[in-house]
C-alpha cells in the first residue's frame, strides 16, 4: 500500500506515482484521512439515475467507428460511419483509401 498524506490544501496526496487516490471504508488509511479533513460520503441525489439519464440523453448521442474493406482489385479502403443510438440508423461519413492524407 502507498503512503498517503494531507497536502497543505487539505487534499489527498500520494506519493506513487500511479497512486490511486481515492478513499473508501475498505481502505482504512484513506478513510481515515478523508474523516479527519471532515468529508464523508457524497449525499444522496434527488435527480434521476444513470440508467433514467442515459434514455433521456440517447435521442443526442452518437457512436462513432471505422472498418475496413478489401476490394476485388486488393486494395483497402478505410470507412468511418456514425450510429444514432435511438434509431440504430447508420450514417456513412467517408470512405478514403488514405486515411492519413487530407
Amino acid at each position: 500500500m502507498q503512503d498517503r498524506l494531507v497536502g497543505a490544501q487539505g487534499k489527498i496526496e500520494s506519493n506513487g506515482a500511479t497512486g490511486n487516490c481515492a478513499a473508501s471504508e475498505n481502505d482504512p488509511v484513506g478513510w481515515a484521512l478523508v474523516k479527519a479533513a471532515g468529508l464523508g460520503p457524497a449525499p444522496r441525489r434527488s435527480g434521476p439515475t444513470w440508467s433514467q439519464f442515459l434514455r433521456g440523453e440517447a435521442q443526442g448521442v452518437l457512436a462513432t467507428d471505422f472498418f475496413t474493406v478489401e476490394t476485388i482489385r486488393l486494395k483497402t479502403l478505410y470507412v468511418l460511419f456514425f450510429i444514432e443510438l435511438t434509431t440504430r440508423k447508420v450514417h456513412v461519413a467517408g470512405v478514403t483509401e488514405h486515411p492519413d492524407s487530407a
